[in-house]
């Protein structure tokens, strides 16, 4: 594990030089630094650390889908889903994360619905599942 994190670390400071120079093309890549590290740091029980991570990955991809919702909207999606996990790992007020996934995939379903229309049944399954 001391690898991985040793490697995403170089890659995150990489790719946070070049965004510096390059946002558009590279602002993105750190985002999905940042999920994979928090990713990580979930897994060790480093929670306050994912979720500084997962955060900043959250607005720079919200942020991002203003400009294109159809390539980042799923980004969000799956890093609000990620702090949701880790709320319920930590057995944190949910409620309010649960929903939001949820609606981004309603969206989702409405753009195209022949790929994203059976998640919102998979996430409504198990956000029911896990508030039981």
């Amino acid at each position: 594990m001391a690898i991985a994190f040793s490697e995403y670390r170089e890659a995150l400071e990489i790719r946070r030089e070049l965004a510096k120079q390059n946002p558009a093309t590279f602002l993105p890549d750190v985002a999905t630094t940042l999920n994979n590290l928090a990713n990580l740091h979930q897994n060790i029980n480093e929670m306050a650390i994912a979720l500084s991570e997962y955060t900043e990955a959250l607005e720079i991809y919200q942020d991002f889908a203003k400009k294109s919702p159809a390539a980042f909207q799923p980004k969000v999606e799956m890093v609000l889903k990620n702090i949701a996990i880790l709320a319920i790992l930590q057995n944190a007020a949910i409620a309010p994360m649960l929903n939001e996934p949820l609606t981004l995939e309603e969206r989702l379903a409405n753009f195209d619905p022949a790929r994203h229309g059976g998640e919102v049944m998979t996430t409504s399954q198990s956000l029911g599942a896990e508030q039981w």
